[in-house]
């Protein structure tokens, strides 16, 4: 079985982005807020609970350490390609 990461298009335009665009503004001081996404499918990348979140938890450390301020999807090829 092979297994590989496959990057999602960073939100950009998206509604949920917007939120996330302008700086948080606490007691006078500004702060970057950004968001990093790992996702995991059911039943595709795992079929219980545990596996599915340590599937989804990975790829969200892939795109943290890709610079943030994005989406990772992780994928699972049962053919073995």
């Amino acid at each position: 079985m092979a297994q590989w990461w496959h990057s999602m298009p960073r939100p950009g335009e998206r509604a949920g982005s917007a939120a996330l665009a302008d700086p948080l503004v606490v007691a006078g001081s500004h702060h970057e807020v950004t968001a990093s996404i790992g996702v995991a499918i059911f039943p595709r990348d795992a079929t219980d609970p545990d596996t599915l979140l340590t599937r989804a938890d990975a790829a969200m450390y892939l795109a943290k350490s890709a610079g943030g301020r994005g989406a990772v999807m992780f994928w699972h090829d049962a053919g073995g390609r």
